[in-house]
């Protein structure tokens, strides 16, 4: 009977900085998180309806409505449920993420552990590597060709890769390989104004993950042929599993790949902001405020100015609220705030399966180390 320490252990030990970063825990740091991100997303809509609704303060028309009211209705109805529609979608969008990225890492751990545990350590490193490449930002095999659609995350994306550049290569190189990123005229990144635009008349590509992780998944099967063949040719157990695993794999990191993709176009979300930028601008000019009286021990009067700038404040800090969360969740790989971040969890999984293997190994070498009963 194997001791207690031989058992499998289902703790794993991951360093800090291998998960994702869990929410804020204060209510200080939970409350200003909207707020905070609708500024960030959208500073120069909220700067200016707050300008505007202090000119129309300052004119003496907050007790007046230039504007129809129901001009602002219509208006506030239609934009509601296009926001809601869409924020649905985000949402969709970010539960879809979540369940692709779990049953990917769990497809591939229904590969991995049916395997010996010799030939798991064989493929071990080549897998981790593979799938590491197609979920993390930092290895070059994660460099795609840039898109005209910045704002979204990719699993075969990387910061390392200059969004205004072109790739040179060096004068005498063997081949294109050799070569590096040279920022365009007039780019943000650029140092100088003496850099080229595209000197170079070629385009270069990255090759997607995609064949390293199909290589990393041949050779396991390799290797469980090799296995199930030193057995007679009927024995088909391992390969079974592996069959089944591999497709449910590769169909998860393809709808991660497609949720990559913008789900929207640039010109409908381009719309969605003027739209929303004007709205909230003339929203003061539409609506209308009176003083407040308030009597708590004594008189305290409120013009009505001050309500027309909180009035406005409000409903324009829900707006682009709203419109900022629809944004964020309809990229869930991009990796900021709440957004799913694989290049953690693929670190997180990758401990996992180190420690099942050195489990394992261990329970092993105890149940060799147990003497025989004697009769």
């Amino acid at each position: 009977m194997a001791t207690p320490a031989a058992q499998l252990q289902p703790i794993v030990a991951i360093p800090p900085g291998h998960l994702p970063a869990p929410p804020p825990s204060g209510i200080i740091q939970r409350s200003l998180r909207l707020p905070v991100l609708a500024v960030s997303q959208h500073p120069l809509g909220i700067s200016t309806t707050i300008i505007s609704s202090l000119i129309c303060w300052g004119t003496g028309y907050a007790e007046i409505s230039i504007i129809d009211p129901l001009i602002f209705k219509s208006i506030f109805i239609i934009f509601g449920f296009t926001m809601g529609f869409r924020n649905v979608r985000a949402n969709q969008r970010y539960f879809d993420a979540m369940q692709h990225a779990s049953g990917m890492f769990m497809a591939i751990w229904g590969i991995y552990t049916p395997m010996p545990l010799t030939s798991r350590l064989k493929v071990r490193a080549e897998l981790l590597d593979a799938v590491k490449a197609g979920t993390s930002s930092e290895t070059p095999e994660a460099q795609p060709a840039r898109t005209d659609a910045p704002g979204y995350g990719s699993v075969d994306s990387a910061p390392g890769v200059p969004r205004y550049a072109s790739w040179e290569t060096d004068e005498g190189a063997d081949s294109p390989v050799q070569g590096r990123w040279k920022l365009w005229a007039g780019s943000p990144d650029a140092r100088s104004a003496s850099v080229d635009k595209w000197v170079s008349g070629y385009t270069y590509a990255v090759f997607s993950p995609l064949p390293r992780l199909l290589k990393a998944l041949n050779t396991c099967e390799g290797l469980l042929e090799e296995i199930e063949a030193a057995s007679g040719p009927q024995n088909q157990k391992l390969r079974r599993n592996f069959w089944f695993h591999k497709p449910q794999a590769l169909e998860h990191y393809d709808h991660l790949l497609s949720l990559a993709f913008p789900s929207v176009p640039d010109r409908f979300m381009s719309f969605v902001d003027v739209c929303l930028f004007f709205f909230a601008v003339s929203l003061p000019w539409g609506i209308t405020a009176k003083n407040l009286q308030v009597s708590y021990y004594g008189k305290l009067s409120v013009s009505a100015g001050i309500v027309l700038v909180i009035n406005t404040t409000l409903v324009i800090m829900v707006l682009f609220t709203l419109n900022a969360l629809t944004t964020q969740n309809e990229d869930p790989l991009n990796g900021d705030g709440d957004d799913i971040d694989l290049t953690r969890l693929t670190s997180a999984f990758a401990y996992g399966i180190q420690a099942y293997d050195d489990s394992e190994a261990r329970r092993l070498d105890a149940k060799e180390e147990v003497p025989p009963a004697s009769g």
